[in-house]
């Protein structure tokens, strides 16, 4: 039993552990900011990031499929998922991308797409002692009755594991 903790305290401790936060909430809006290390080079985060139905988890998706999901980092490109019987969402339209640096995209996620917001998710990839640091940051504004109490910790949530999940592919190959 001893030896299974301890290679599990090992091996949490080579990957590193993703974190997200809240950094800033408002009544017009919030900003969370998720980070970590990957055991990759700057390009290679990006390529993996950029594919991104290969580790994003199908809790957060509509068709609950993960690998229904896909990104075009492209002029005119976007984050798509492809829906059963030809339907489709864009979860966000990508308005720059610089390989191996940073990508940009523009939209709301889940149920931020059906109210009156507006969201800018940035991550950015920069060269590291280990590998990569991976910095997502995703602002939003807008209104919600609650002042995004309830949904700036759920954004949260949601990114602090898509994260770990991201984090996990790169690192041993599975999310």
């Amino acid at each position: 039993m001893f030896r299974l903790i301890a290679a599990m305290l090992a091996t949490t401790l080579t990957l590193g552990s993703a974190q997200a936060d809240v950094s800033a909430r408002n009544d017009s809006g919030f900003s969370v900011v998720a980070e970590a290390d990957v055991n990759a080079t700057p390009q290679e985060a990006w390529d993996q990031f950029v594919a991104i139905g290969a580790w994003w988890d199908m809790d957060h998706s509509y068709s609950h499929d993960g690998r229904n999901m896909r990104m075009e980092p492209k002029p005119g490109g976007a984050w798509i998922e492809t829906l059963k019987d030809g339907g489709f969402v864009t979860h966000m339209t990508v308005a720059q991308a610089a390989p191996g640096s940073r990508l940009v995209l523009n939209g709301g996620l889940g149920p931020l797409a059906y109210m009156g917001v507006n969201g800018a998710l940035t991550v950015s990839f920069a060269k590291s002692a280990t590998g990569t640091h991976v910095k997502i940051a995703y602002a939003v504004g807008g209104f919600d009755a609650d002042n995004f109490k309830t949904l700036s910790q759920a954004v949260d949530g949601v990114w602090t594991s898509q994260l770990a999940r991201y984090q996990r592919f790169m690192n041993t190959g599975k999310p």
